[in-house]
């Protein structure tokens, strides 16, 4: 059987607004869906806001606020990023966020993003 679409994948976030300031505003997804959770399924109480942002394709990228739980985010330091990244991948990762831009416009933007956000 082949995977024909995604509907979304689910990330973690620190914070929502600056989550959708970067998705949103930065990058141009539009924020297509938003649900405030108050109680997971198996009966926990919560206040998790869960955001969508949508792809060229009707795909989603998805996060998950939730501060009452405690999550060790890593920082990410731009010379691991590159160690791990080969320059050809590197060449779809920066531009496109997982493949295929050729926006030249979007390529210097987030080569400028990740030069100010990502600890060198």
């Amino acid at each position: 059987m082949l995977i024909k679409k995604i509907h979304h994948v689910a990330y973690r976030c620190r914070d929502a607004e600056q989550t959708r300031a970067f998705y949103e505003d930065f990058l141009g997804l539009p924020l297509v869906h938003a649900v405030r959770i108050r109680e997971t399924r198996t009966g926990r109480m919560t206040d998790t806001l869960h955001l969508f942002f949508q792809l060229g394709d009707g795909s989603c990228v998805a996060f998950f606020d939730a501060p009452d739980m405690a999550f060790d985010f890593a920082l990410a330091h731009r010379e691991q990023v590159d160690k791990l990244v080969d320059s050809t991948s590197q060449a779809r990762y920066y531009p496109g966020i997982g493949g295929g831009s050729s926006d030249k416009a979007m390529i210097g933007k987030l080569r400028a993003y990740a030069d100010k956000y990502i600890a060198p």
